[in-house]
Formats: C-alpha cells, sequence, structure tokens
C-alpha cells in the first residue's frame, strides 16, 4: 500500500512538473536557492579552510626554516668539532704532513676514517691528503694523486689558499666508489680543513642525507633553499638548484642586503604572490630561505576532500528537499485548482503549452469576485425595492400595510430615533425649468433632483434625521424624523438650500412640508398634506415654502365651479364690455384661489371651454396653450391675466366680425376682385386672401360660401383651370412655361393637380382641343 501511495505521488509529481508553470517555477525557485546558499555555503567554508591552511603553512614554513637551521646548526657542530678533535690526534701530523707511508700509519689513518664516518649518517667519504708524499687515503686505502677517483679535488686545493679557517659545505658531484661498485655524479657537500701546504682533510656529507635530514620534501607550496658562503645553493627543494649560483638571484640578493640575521617578507616572483623568511648564519656562513607560494586553491589540503563529500551530501539533500517542500507548496495548491475545476466550468488557462495555475486561480477568483458583486448588487436592488414597495405603501395606503412588510417597517422604526415625522416635498419650478439653459429630459431633472436631495438633506441632518425616499416621482421626497418641531429654523435651512442651488446652478426650487404623524403607518397623510403644501406656489410662485398644517383651504364639498361668474364673464365678452369682462375673470380667479390645485386647472379649462364655444360660433380662431400640463408650469396669477389678454382678444375680433358683416356683399366682391388680380400668385390661398382682408379664415369662408354658394378653395381653383385651359388652347406656351406662370413648384405638380381637376393631362387636353378646332390638323404638340 505505502509503495503504491508513493508510486501515485511520483506520477502526479511528474504529471504537475510537465503541465504546471507555477510548480515548475516553485520548484527551480527552491533549486536555485538551495544552489546559492550552497555556494554560499561552500564559498565561506571554502575560504575559511584555505586560510585555515595558508596560517598552517606559514607556521610550517617558520616550524621548516627553523628547524632546517636547528639541525643544521647542531649537526655541522658536531661533525665539525669530532673533524677539530681528529686533527688533533697525534697520528695526523705524520699522515697528513709527514714522509712516513708505514702500515702502522696507514692503519691509523684508516681507523680515523671509520671514526669520523661512523660519527654522523651524513660523512660519506673522508680523505687525509697529503701533499709532500702526494698520497690521499680514503675508506678505499692510500692512493695516489694521479689513480684517485676523485681528481677534482686536488684542483680546488690547488686554487685555494691555506687558511685556518675551513671550507663549509661546498657544493659538488663526484664519482665515489665502494667495495664492489662505482657511483657516478654522487651529490656532496664538502668540507676543506687546509690550514698547511702539506695537507688536508677532506670531510664529504651526502647531500641526500643532508636534504633528508632537513625534510626539504614537507609540501609542495614550501621550497628551502641553502646557500653556502660561495654564494652557491647546497640544498633546496628543487635538486635541480644544487650547486647553483645564486649569486644573481634577486630573492637572494634581497636578502643578503637585508639588516637583521633573520626576518620574513611579501614577495612576488613570475606574478605570484608568496611569503619569504631566511636566517642568516654568520658561522657557517650559511644562508637558509624558506619560501611559501601563495594559491586560491591548495590541492594538498587533505580537508577539502571532506568538504567535497559533505558538499554532494548537502547537494543531494537540497535536490531532495527542494522537490518536497515544491511539492509541499504547490500541493494546497492543486487541490483547490481541482476543486474549483470540479465546481466550475472555466477552462485552465495555458502558457506556453502548460496550465499557468495563477490565472486560472486568479479568473476564478474574478469570476468569484464578480459573482459575488452581481450577488450584492442583486441583494442590494432587491432591498432597495422592498424599501420603496414600503415607502410606497406608506406614502400612498399606508393604512392597508400588509405583513409582508413587518419586517421593514421594524428596520424602518429602529432607523428612525425619534417620535415625529413629516415628509418634505422638494420641485424645481417650472419657470425655472423655462429659463435655465441646457436643461433638458429626465437624465438632468433626476440630476437637478439629486442635487437637491443632497444640499437639503446635508443641511437639515444638522438639525434632526432625514431620510431620501426613492420613488419614481418627480419630486424629491424626504423623511424628516424630529423629537421637537422647529418651523423657523427648518424654513431657514430651506432657504439657505435655495440660495446655494440658485447661485451655483441658477435654478429655483419650491418646498411643501407635510403635518406631523407619529406612526410611521399615517405618513400618508403627511405625503397627502405636502403634495397640496408644495401646490401652493402655484398661488404664490416660485421659491416658496408652504406647510400643509398651515393651510386655509376650502373644505372640498365648497370647491364647486363658479357657474355665475363664468356666465357673466362670457356675457362681458358677447356684449363687447371689456371693463365687466375684465372684472369678471378676476373675480373669478380669485374665488379659486382657496381650491385645491388640480380643481383650480379643472375650473380653468372648464372656462376655457365656454370661451372657445363662442369663439368658434363667432367664427374666431381659438388660442393655443390653454391645456392642463402647459398650465400647470405656470401661475395662477399668469394665467389669470392671460385669461384677461384672452377675453379683450375676442372681444377686438368680434367687434371686427359684426362690422364686417354689414358689407358681405362688398367683401365678396373685392375677395373675387382679388382672385382675379393674383391668379399667377403662388401664394394664393384662402389664408393669403383672410389676411389681406383682415378677416379670419373661419369667417372668410363662412361668407364666401353664404354669399356664392361655393367654397372659398373650390372658386379658387376653378379659376386656375380656366385659365390653364385656355393658355392651352389660345397660346403656343410649352407646359413648362405654363406651369411657371401660375406657380407651380415642379412641372409633376401641375401635371397632378390638372389631371386630379379634368381627368386627363395638359397635353392630352390641348391636343383634343386642337382635333375639335376647325381648321387643324391636330399638328405636333409644344411640350416641355
Amino acid at each position: 500500500m505505502q509503495t503504491d501511495k508513493l508510486k501515485n505521488i511520483m506520477k502526479q509529481f511528474g504529471q504537475e512538473f510537465q503541465n504546471s508553470v507555477f510548480f515548475k517555477k516553485v520548484l527551480y525557485s527552491y533549486l536555485w536557492v538551495s544552489c546559492v546558499i550552497f555556494i554560499i555555503f561552500i564559498a565561506i567554508l571554502f575560504a575559511s579552510n584555505n586560510q585555515d591552511y595558508r596560517e598552517m603553512l606559514e607556521d610550517m614554513q617558520e616550524q621548516t626554516i627553523s628547524q632546517s637551521y636547528s639541525i643544521n646548526q647542531t649537526t655541522l657542530k658536531d661533525i665539525i668539532s669530532f673533524c677539530y678533535t681528529t686533527l688533533e690526534n697525534p697520528s695526523m701530523n705524520a699522515i697528513l704532513y709527514g714522509d712516513n707511508s708505514s702500515v702502522a700509519l696507514a692503519m691509523d689513518a684508516s681507523e680515523l676514517i671509520d671514526s669520523l664516518r661512523n660519527a654522523s649518517s651524513l660523512v660519506s667519504s673522508v680523505y687525509f691528503i697529503n701533499f709532500r708524499s702526494r698520497t690521499i687515503i680514503d675508506q678505499n686505502g692510500r692512493s695516489s694523486f694521479e689513480n684517485h677517483i676523485d681528481g677534482e679535488i686536488f684542483e680546488i686545493l690547488e686554487q685555494m689558499t691555506p687558511s685556518t679557517r675551513p671550507v663549509f659545505l661546498l657544493p659538488r658531484t663526484i664519482d665515489y666508489q665502494s667495495s664492489s661498485h662505482v657511483y657516478e655524479d654522487v651529490p656532496v657537500l664538502t668540507t676543506i680543513f687546509y690550514s698547511n701546504h702539506s695537507g688536508a682533510l677532506v670531510v664529504n656529507l651526502s647531500q641526500e642525507a643532508y636534504s633528508g635530514m632537513i625534510s626539504l620534501d614537507g609540501s609542495d607550496y614550501i621550497d628551502v633553499i641553502m646557500v653556502g658562503g660561495e654564494d652557491t645553493v647546497i640544498t633546496a627543494s628543487d635538486p635541480g638548484l644544487f650547486g647553483a649560483d645564486y649569486s644573481d638571484n634577486e630573492l637572494y640578493q634581497l636578502i643578503r642586503e637585508a639588516s637583521g640575521n633573520s626576518g620574513s617578507f611579501r614577495y612576488a616572483e613570475n606574478g605570484q604572490q608568496g611569503s619569504v623568511r631566511y636566517i642568516k648564519n654568520r658561522g657557517f656562513d650559511i644562508t637558509y630561505i624558506c619560501t611559501l607560494k601563495n594559491r586560491y586553491f591548495y590541492s594538498q589540503n587533505a580537508f577539502l576532500g571532506t568538504l567535497l563529500q559533505y558538499t554532494v551530501v548537502y547537494l543531494l539533500t537540497g535536490i531532495v528537499f527542494s522537490f518536497l517542500l515544491s511539492w509541499f507548496i504547490y500541493n494546497p495548491l492543486r487541490e483547490l485548482k481541482t476543486f474549483i475545476a470540479s465546481r466550475s466550468q472555466q477552462d485552465e488557462q495555458t502558457e506556453g503549452g502548460q496550465k499557468n495555475d495563477f490565472s486560472y486561480l486568479s479568473s476564478a477568483y474574478q469570476q468569484l469576485l464578480d459573482m459575488n458583486e452581481n450577488l450584492k448588487q442583486i441583494s442590494h436592488a432587491w432591498q432597495k425595492e422592498r424599501r420603496r414597495k414600503l415607502f410606497r405603501t406608506l406614502l400612498y395606503n399606508g393604512q392597508d400595510l400588509s405583513k409582508q412588510h413587518s419586517e421593514e417597517l421594524e428596520a424602518l422604526n429602529a432607523e428612525l430615533p425619534s417620535k415625529n415625522n413629516r415628509i418634505l416635498l422638494l420641485g424645481v419650478d417650472p419657470a425655472s425649468m423655462q429659463t435655465a439653459e441646457g436643461i433638458s429630459g429626465v437624465s438632468e431633472t433626476r440630476l437637478l433632483n439629486y442635487i437637491l436631495q443632497n444640499v437639503t438633506q446635508e443641511l437639515l441632518s444638522q438639525e434632526m434625521t432625514v431620510q431620501h425616499i426613492d420613488l419614481s416621482y418627480d419630486d424629491v421626497i424626504l423623511l424628516l424624523n424630529f423629537d421637537e418641531w422647529m418651523p423657523e429654523t427648518v424654513t431657514k435651512r430651506i432657504r439657505e438650500a435655495q440660495e446655494f442651488v440658485g447661485t451655483h446652478y441658477q435654478i429655483t426650487f419650491s418646498a411643501g412640508i407635510g403635518e406631523m404623524v407619529e406612526d410611521p403607518e399615517d405618513l400618508s397623510l403627511s405625503f397627502v398634506s405636502a403634495q397640496e403644501a408644495l401646490a401652493q406656489r402655484f398661488l404664490t410662485g416660485s421659491r416658496s415654502i408652504h406647510m400643509g398644517d398651515e393651510l386655509q383651504l376650502a373644505p372640498v364639498p365648497e370647491q364647486i365651479y363658479p357657474y355665475e361668474l363664468a356666465d357673466a364673464l362670457i356675457g362681458a365678452v358677447k356684449s363687447m364690455n371689456p371693463q365687466a369682462a375684465e372684472s369678471c375673470t378676476k373675480e373669478f380667479f380669485d374665488t379659486l384661489k382657496v381650491y385645491r390645485m388640480d380643481q383650480i386647472l379643472s375650473f380653468i379649462l372648464q372656462l376655457s371651454s365656454s370661451l372657445q364655444r363662442l369663439e368658434y360660433g363667432s367664427y374666431m380662431e381659438p388660442p393655443g396653450g390653454w391645456d392642463y400640463k402647459t398650465m400647470e408650469k405656470s401661475t395662477l396669477a399668469d394665467i389669470r391675466e392671460e385669461m384677461i389678454r384672452r377675453c379683450l382678444a375676442d372681444i377686438e375680433q368680434l367687434s371686427k366680425i359684426r362690422e364686417a358683416s354689414s358689407g358681405k356683399k362688398e367683401q365678396i366682391s373685392r375677395i373675387i376682385q382679388l382672385v382675379e388680380e393674383n391668379i399667377y400668385n403662388p401664394n394664393l390661398s384662402v389664408v393669403w386672401l383672410a389676411d389681406n382682408v383682415h378677416l379670419s379664415v373661419n369667417y372668410l369662408r363662412n361668407i364666401f360660401k353664404e354669399g356664392t354658394g361655393t367654397s372659398l378653395s373650390v372658386y379658387i381653383t376653378r379659376q386656375k383651370l380656366e385659365l390653364i385651359c385656355s393658355l392651352l388652347v389660345e397660346t403656343g406656351l410649352s407646359l413648362n412655361e405654363i406651369s411657371d406662370r401660375l406657380g407651380f413648384s415642379t412641372k409633376n405638380y401641375f401635371f397632378t393637380f390638372f389631371k386630379k381637376h379634368t381627368g386627363m393631362t395638359p397635353g392630352d387636353y390641348r391636343r383634343m382641343k386642337k382635333k375639335e378646332a376647325p381648321g387643324q390638323d391636330g399638328g405636333t404638340d409644344k411640350e416641355a
């Protein structure tokens, strides 16, 4: 089971690695971070270890040169001391300077040579050289100069001057003969005791044993060079330097010029940095030089192997942990994505053929936000609509409030902290709307209402709780909630709002305040009284403020139409009495002042209808603009003045009509004459004739009909047709010329007019008349 589960995880791991951009980025991020930490960690360890190893090499350098100096001093002192002891032996004078070459002396010499070789393992060979006898005794016995294998030593002695100071450690190579074998070019360090021309003691030290004694092969980074008194290298870590002349070496010259017998300094050779320690031995005249080469990487550092092992382990561990942590971080995201995908129809976004998890989740999250926003909007709209329905019910039919609004009513009561309520209506004055520029349409009206609501609500909120009631209503409805009614303060705040709106928007508005109620279910009473209060601006004009409970209106049963005044007004117009007509009009309107606005407008329209019947009966044109919507936008005073002007205009027109009735025959003759004189006038019509004789169109039509039995429009048409027919038959004018003469706008209209009244086209009529005429052969018509 565990194996199957692991396989399943690895399979999912592989699939997500191939398909998921985010998982791959997380994994690469962890791997990158692991590598960076690994590199930093390794760099710190490497630098620290490298520094420690360098310090260890510096300590080793100091130990090496000190050890070399100490060993060299001790060993050489012992050898030199033993040599001096040997020279003090009584037999040495005979061996080196005498002429005696007896066997006993040779045996003494052999014993002394053996004792010298046994004194130190460094001693390779010993020569007892006697110049008098020109013989040399070594471990192989006595031989002549000519027969000895090391002939170079004699050349060296010949070039030397005897001195009590020995020559120490002269580097050279010799051929060395043992009992059974001869070794060639064996490096040795020769010490020569040559104080008398007659003989010398030569001790050859094995250079190989000498180098091994001072451990010259301790490190590849530390080089030891020992330079003798003749400025030649007596031993060095590099065997190739043995016997080399070091007098011109720059480093050696620096050391020789140094004031102290020992010291250290930094030194660069061939662009490579390093450090140098030195000791100058005045006794044996040997200069000890120990150089340390600085490296960024020391391959002989044993810790590097261990560090490499730890590096591999860390790297593998980092990779494993990167995979595990990546999966640990990505797996919740994968499960969330799977959960969303199982409940959503949304397709996963891809990036370069791979699934983009964050784009998918962002899109899903945005989808959730959009859904949530839509739900919020729907909920807000639903709550707003329920609140609107509640207020609509409260304002229009509060007594019949159903149980379905009980929760909203409780919420409303909770929002109203005080016990008393009033409805405030704000309406833009119609006169202000007519004079304002750029204000037209529903949207601009709503914007103005929004301005009125905000400004007034902000000012009144300083005194009481104010709520806006959003209904499909032409005016702004505000609910005022308070404990104590302060009419002066409320009026002052509304005036401030009127001043602000008038100053900034050049708009005036009026306010109507309903009566006070305690129970929200009685708000309909306050709303009705607020409507009646706002309607009073019809009487008082713009920027008015009225309170419903202060109105003094006549009781509804007493708001009846003033028939007597209306009949008196009609009689004054009929009798053409301007003073009586004006007086009756004023008295009629004064009677309506205590009526409700809708009743006032209804009664004014009723009076207008009575006047209209009189106007039509007297052949007068009734004026326009006497309708409910037009009057609703005006004031009672303006309508009264307009009614007075209408009555006076009717009296004047009626007077002209009656004067004109006495000379109807003369008027008809005048009309016929005008028709004949203007038959070619394109403007000839009933309206044109009425304007010329200063009569109304209806009156003109009536008197002409009564006097001739024919309507005026038919008479005009008949006269035009007679003229056209005469021109077609009696003249050679083309149809276009005839059409232009009579003022027809187009030839088509001329053809249509003629055919409509004669049943044939002008061309057909002309051809027909020509055929009927005697002596005509029916020649070609002159058409357009």
